[in-house]
C-alpha cells in the first residue's frame, strides 16, 4: 500500500509549511519507505557526513554512493545529480554555488536534521489525510 503526498497539486507555499512531496511505500520501514536505497544512502551519508561548512559536490558524493552500495551495484552520476536536486527541491538538502574546472558547481549538504525529516513527513501525512477527509481527523 502506497501513500502519495505528491498526487495533489503542490501549492506555492507547501514547503514553507513543511509539506514533504514523497510517496511512502507502508510495506517498507525507515527511509527505504520512501526511497530509493541509494538515496537513501545519500541521505545517510549527508546527514552523517555533510554541513553547510563543508558541504560536497555531486561527483564525490557518487563517489561515496558507489563506494556504499552493495557489491556489483553501481548508480550513474546522473542519478546522483538527479537525486540531490531532488533533495534540494523538496527542503531536505540546499547548496552553495561554487566555481572551478568546468564552470559553477553545486555543493550540497542537508538543511534538514533526520528527526526533522520524520517530524516534517508526519505532519504531511497528517495535512493531507486530513484534506483528503474533507475535514479535522487528526
Amino acid at each position: 500500500m502506497w501513500i502519495n503526498l505528491d498526487c495533489y497539486i503542490m501549492e506555492n507555499d507547501d514547503l514553507e509549511k513543511g509539506i514533504l512531496p514523497v510517496k511512502i511505500d507502508l510495506a517498507k520501514t525507515g527511509l527505504d519507505s520512501c526511497f530509493k536505497p541509494y538515496k537513501v544512502l545519500m541521505l545517510k551519508y549527508a546527514w552523517g557526513s555533510l554541513s553547510k561548512a563543508e558541504p560536497m559536490g555531486s561527483g564525490k558524493i557518487w563517489l561515496k554512493v558507489n563506494e556504499l552500495l552493495p557489491e556489483g551495484e553501481t548508480k550513474s552520476r546522473a542519478s546522483v545529480i538527479f537525486a540531490a536536486n531532488d533533495f534540494v527541491d523538496k527542503g531536505i538538502w540546499a547548496f552553495k554555488d561554487a566555481t572551478g574546472k568546468g564552470g559553477h558547481h553545486r555543493l550540497y549538504y542537508p538543511v534538514i536534521s533526520q528527526e526533522e525529516f520524520w517530524e516534517r513527513l508526519a505532519e504531511s501525512v497528517k495535512q493531507r489525510l486530513n484534506i483528503s477527509a474533507g475535514k479535522k481527523i487528526l
